[in-house]
């Protein structure tokens, strides 16, 4: 992954947890009346109820962030995770949370990226990949190495950002200062349609590929951090200059648009090593 994307992790981790809670990703809303941890929970649940996981389980957490998806899934599965992260600064917090829960012979957690470095000792009956993979622009093979740490019928479970109709150029022109702050804010995405999400698993070897657009329900998630935002911006400012601040507010509005007006969407994938 490029090192641009493994330093805006490192710089953005602090703030986030208090902006986004410890989970570091989007909400799906069941209801309105849900607040944001309960949506980012909903996420887990209902991506992870799609790969019939076990407390015999070994799971791959590619991008862990600061560890909560992986702490949430042991607690409610007693499964085995390893989590895997380019941000130093998120590792150390993940290993920190985990000396402090008790769960070291089952969570762990290491730097490193799943297009180099990382060699596992062992296979997986799961890989994990929560809003990581529109960060990395060589999907095929984010692919190709998921389905070689697979076990045979082990499972891909999948969720993030998804393409919904592409940018033409002159929509580029036009909305390059908008285009511009979100990668600020976010890192530099690749956001794909899921047509070529599925079109990639299959030319890695994955059988039985689901998709789903879940985009209704992911929505309203930017208005809570806002409010996060508003209601803790002195403590955010520790971590955050005034002009990050303002440009993830920023983000948020250009974010909900591009919801509005088709260009972006949320997706969840699943997909079988058979």
């Amino acid at each position: 992954m490029a090192k641009d994307v493994k330093s805006h992790y490192n710089a953005i981790t602090d703030g986030w947890r208090i902006i986004f809670g410890e989970n570091f990703h989007l909400g799906y809303f069941k209801t309105r009346e849900e607040n944001l941890d309960q949506a980012t929970t909903n996420l887990i649940d209902i991506l992870a109820e799609k790969g019939e996981i076990s407390s015999s389980s070994k799971i791959l957490d590619i991008g862990c962030g600061i560890g909560e998806p992986a702490f949430y899934l042991h607690e409610k599965y007693q499964c085995d995770i390893t989590g895997i992260t380019i941000s130093e600064r998120g590792a150390e917090l993940a290993q920190e949370a985990n000396q402090s829960k008790g769960n070291p012979d089952k969570i762990r957690f290491e730097v490193a990226d799943i297009l180099g470095d990382f060699l596992p000792q062992e296979r997986f009956d799961i890989i994990w990949i929560m809003e990581v993979s529109h960060l990395i622009k060589d999907k095929e093979k984010l692919f190709e190495r998921s389905f070689e740490f697979l076990k045979d019928q082990g499972k891909l479970l999948l969720c993030d950002m998804i393409a919904v109709k592409e940018f033409t150029a002159f929509d580029v022109l036009k909305r390059g200062k908008e285009i511009a702050t979100m990668e600020r804010v976010f890192g530099k995405a690749k956001t794909e349609r899921l047509e070529s999400y599925q079109q990639n698993l299959e030319n890695a070897g994955f059988s039985d590929i689901k998709t789903l657009d879940v985009s209704k329900n992911i929505y309203p998630t930017m208005q809570y951090w806002r409010e996060n935002i508003n209601r803790h911006r002195t403590e955010i400012s520790a971590s955050m200059s005034d002009e990050q601040i303002q440009d993830f507010l920023k983000a948020c509005d250009i974010l909900e648009n591009f919801y509005n007006e088709k260009f972006l969407g949320y997706g969840m994938v699943t997909a079988l090593k058979s």
